[in-house]
């Protein structure tokens, strides 16, 4: 009978295995201990949080949640650069790539709650400032049942199973995690999906980006009333978000946030343009350059149309849109009535609109009449 000789995992025949190496592999082995990823701190009442969120490629399906400290912190006034935080653009490196400051599919917002000592709910959220140059339009306010209700949906994403206490910090900071696919995360109360339909009055209908009430259905954080969060499709110096508090005594803005390539969070009391005034004398007011997505302080941007063109196939309107933005073209016979006759939805960047009314009714007409109008 032969006995073929064995190998242990450290190469060594049986035999050729001394006791003093015996003692060397169990020394060293006293010495390795398991490395235990570390938790972010447990969330305190009144924590503000900062989330990203991306509808797809890279990261799709994942939350990066960042503590960024107390509210009222970001009540004391004045500007200052949020400390703390380790390295956030690295992590949002890790998670969405190299050109996350760059996307406008990646999302931003931040927000928060507290329940004071009388059992009264605050919460806290940011609306995107577009263009970043003028305030946002303030959150409507909330009564107390709505903001108790909205108050517990956020309390999931931040105290829930799964939620951010208890989570794996990232590599790169300590107060910062990522959240898998699951029902605590923010993308799940985030995330704007699905579609409605607008009906003119000539029966047209178009899609429209719709949305998904955010964090419960009386935060009015919707489709209808606006969006918590912004994007980086004009990159990191296009972002900015108003910070708003909402609680029993109305609401407030607290201060606009900012961040730049170097994921450097900063919190500031911007100056404002006056809405009312044409900051850059293009003749069009400021309020009405923010509805319509141009620079009110640039004089050569303003929405324009371009003089009416007769063409074989009918009159050609031309125009020069911004980016996300839904545009609706007008029909009047006097002046008085208008009917809508074609919709145009922009995409992410700006781009040339060409209409032109091929409708042989409209086109017989002894006076006929067009405008181009941006749809709240």
């Amino acid at each position: 009978m032969h006995f073929r000789k064995t190998r242990n995992y450290f190469g060594l025949t049986p035999r050729s295995v001394s006791s003093s190496s015996l003692a060397v592999v169990i020394a060293l082995a006293a010495h390795v201990a398991p490395v235990r990823a570390s938790t972010v701190p447990n969330p305190a009442e009144g924590d503000l949080f900062l989330a990203f969120r991306a509808d797809s490629g890279a990261g799709a399906g994942k939350s990066y949640v960042v503590k960024i400290g107390q509210d009222s912190l970001y009540q004391a006034g004045g500007s200052f650069t949020v400390s703390g935080l380790g390295s956030i653009a690295a992590d949002l490196t890790d998670t969405f790539g190299s050109g996350w400051n760059t996307r406008s599919d990646l999302h931003w917002g931040v927000f928060g709650e507290r329940v004071t000592n009388d059992g009264n709910s605050v919460v806290y959220a940011s609306r995107e400032r577009v263009p970043t140059a003028l305030p946002s339009t303030p959150w409507p306010a909330l009564n107390l049942q709505e903001r108790s209700a909205t108050s517990t949906w956020i309390s999931s994403v931040v105290n829930g199973i799964y939620g951010y206490r208890g989570s794996t910090a990232t590599p790169n900071s300590t107060v910062a995690t990522i959240q898998d696919p699951d029902q605590t995360r923010f993308s799940n109360y985030a995330t704007q999906a699905g579609t409605r339909s607008r009906n003119g009055e000539d029966g047209a209908t178009v899609p429209l980006t719709a949305g998904t009430t955010q964090f419960g259905g009386l935060s009015h954080w919707d489709n209808q009333h606006g969006n918590l969060e912004g994007h980086f499709g004009a990159g990191t110096a296009g972002a900015a978000l108003d910070l708003y508090k909402i609680s029993s005594t109305g609401v407030s803005r607290l201060g606009t946030f900012t961040i730049d390539d170097s994921g450097a969070l900063s919190f500031a009391l911007l100056t404002e343009l006056s809405p009312s005034l044409d900051t850059d004398g293009d003749g069009v007011s400021n309020v009405a350059e923010a509805k319509a997505g141009t620079n009110p302080t640039d004089g050569t941007d303003y929405l324009r149309v371009d003089p009416l063109v007769l063409t074989p196939s009918g009159p050609q309107l031309t125009a020069f849109t911004a980016a996300n933005r839904l545009y609706v073209i007008e029909y009047s016979q006097d002046l008085l009535n208008w009917i809508p006759i074609a919709y145009h939805q922009a995409g992410t960047s700006a781009e040339p609109l060409d209409f032109t009314d091929t409708d042989t009714v409209r086109r017989s007409s002894p006076k006929s009449f067009y405008r181009l109008r941006v749809v709240p």
